[in-house]
């Protein structure tokens, strides 16, 4: 049936010898509510078998693209691959998503990311808590980016149709910068331990960062 895995009984693993492969896991038909979870190799939880994607050969996976249905779906994204990417719906539901929280470190995210929560009453969770590095973060209303420094590694996410996004910043001395929300999206900020600076509104005041 179109948009529903749970045919897939056995593991499943797409690559090829070369040239760039699209890989679409649809599960958008789905009623059930799902435990989803995504890393850099590997979806489960949409079907009964494992969806196992390689680089081999010179393969490239790009884009990964995963569609839940309108079940209450969890979704968590350990980790994405830096040419796969990923492009997350999760259709109807009171869907959460929760990007990096066994690791708590968003530097896992590599590649282009984006989040799509769809209808009902749904939670974008970014976990940073063991972040090894300091961070700006910029909230808009359709896109996080974390800067991280000294690296100056960036990392940006864009969402949509979020009830609710929720940071949860490192133990270093960070800055927030909140320049948009949307109406329909508040933002918590669970900041970690460290001396951090809030800018509302503007962000354009970078507050040099004190110590940790």
């Amino acid at each position: 049936n179109a948009g529903i895995t749970q045919a897939i009984l056995a593991d499943l693993t797409v690559g090829n010898v070369g040239g760039t492969t699209s890989l679409l896991v649809n599960d958008s038909a789905d009623i059930t509510g799902r435990v989803v979870t995504i890393d850099a190799s590997s979806v489960s939880g949409t079907a009964v078998g494992v969806v196992h994607y390689t680089e081999t050969g010179g393969s490239v996976v790009s884009p990964l693209t995963v569609k839940t249905g309108a079940g209450a779906d969890t979704v968590s994204v350990l980790s994405t691959n830096s040419t796969a990417g990923l492009v997350l719906s999760t259709g109807g539901g009171n869907d959460t998503v929760n990007l990096t929280p066994v690791t708590n470190q968003i530097t896992g995210v590599a590649g282009s990311v984006s989040f799509d929560g769809g209808t009902g009453t749904d939670v974008l969770n970014l976990d940073d808590a063991s972040a090894l590095q300091r961070s700006i973060w910029t909230v808009t209303t359709n896109q996080v980016q974390d800067v991280f420094l000294p690296s100056f590694i960036t990392i940006t996410i864009p969402y949509s149709t979020f009830e609710s996004l929720v940071i949860n910043g490192g133990a270093f001395a960070n800055l927030y910068n909140v320049v948009s929300t949307t109406a329909l999206t508040p933002v918590t900020l669970n900041e970690g331990s460290g001396n951090d600076a809030n800018n509302i509104g503007d962000s354009s005041a970078q507050t040099v960062l004190g110590a940790s």
